[in-house]
């Protein structure tokens, strides 16, 4: 029974062969045990190759000391052509025509129609990609209103990861198409500020006085550049205060939790040294000149 379903024949196609010097038209058929073995050699040639690839990454890595993103990305593009070599070499081993394909070029033919021109767009913007280097592996990057750290530079989309672990694929074409902002390009020293607002009539030096001490207490934030702080303006309801300072991202700091220890510490030392945190309020002022008018309006039913 297996015998039978190995040889069973899925249909034929048209070939030639050459015997005596002279091309002959023959039939070849397509059986479950070609397919079979065609897909083993496939999947076992892929697999292999990976493996060297990974090994291969490895020492370029520790001999040519290339930067690890550069070399991911061109281990992506190399497997993409062996896959199809692969595709072409296990067709070989088994005797199986190229042209038995044949029977689907319609369906090719419109599948390309859709979906060859965004599939070439991302292809040809991976390449840019990978010649112009916007971006590598570890870098914090916006774009298309998504902010996240790249994780992957594959050959068709590159892959975001944001603050909450959630992983986005993002087509190559949308890092070439859209305006992309790169926080750890060049470096990865960032400015960032916090603001607050306090009541009128504190004393204006002895705030920015405990923003940079407590800019100063804090481990992460850098001594060079150094913090500052300004005086930003007069609010309707508060003096505000911008305490600015700079964070190195390369060495995993989050920024939005520097800022956040900022505020608890501002909180905290505000409220040591007596000062009132502002809050919205509105002064009512009353014509005292003449006697006040009170009326007394029955309710209604």
């Amino acid at each position: 029974m297996a015998s039978v379903a190995w040889g069973y024949e899925i249909t034929t196609v048209d070939d030639t062969t050459v015997v005596e010097g002279q091309s002959i038209a023959i039939q070849r058929p397509i059986t479950v045990g070609k397919v079979a073995i065609a897909f083993v050699v496939l999947v076992a040639g892929f697999v292999l190759a990976r493996k060297v690839a990974r090994l291969i990454e490895r020492q370029v890595h520790v001999r040519l000391q290339w930067p690890p993103s550069a070399i991911k990305t061109a281990s992506n593009w190399i497997l993409s052509a062996v896959f199809i070599v692969l595709v072409v070499i296990s067709l070989a081993i088994v005797r199986i025509p190229i042209t038995v394909f044949a029977f689907l070029g319609g369906a090719i033919a419109i599948g390309a129609g859709f979906g060859m021109q965004n599939l070439l767009k991302n292809l040809m913007s991976g390449l840019m990609l990978l010649a112009e280097r916007p971006f590598k592996l570890g870098d914090l990057v916006d774009v298309g209103g998504m902010r996240g750290v790249v994780t992957d530079i594959g050959v068709r989309a590159s892959t975001l990861r944001n603050v909450d672990g959630i992983e986005t694929l993002v087509p190559n074409a949308t890092f070439i198409e859209q305006n992309v902002t790169n926080w750890t390009y060049t470096s990865g020293t960032v400015r960032f500020g916090v603001s607050v607002g306090v009541a009128y009539g504190s004393d204006v030096r002895v705030v920015t006085d405990l923003l940079l001490e407590i800019a100063g207490r804090h481990g992460r934030i850098l001594r060079d550049p150094a913090p500052e702080v300004l005086f930003e303006n007069f609010d309707a309801d508060a003096l505000t205060f911008g305490l600015y300072f700079w964070l190195d991202l390369d060495t995993g700091v989050s920024g939005r939790v520097v800022c956040s220890d900022v505020r608890y510490m501002i909180e905290r030392a505000f409220a040591d040294s007596r000062i009132s945190i502002a809050f919205p309020q509105r002064d009512l002022h009353l014509d005292t000149s003449r006697p006040l008018e009170i009326r007394v309006v029955p309710a209604q039913a």
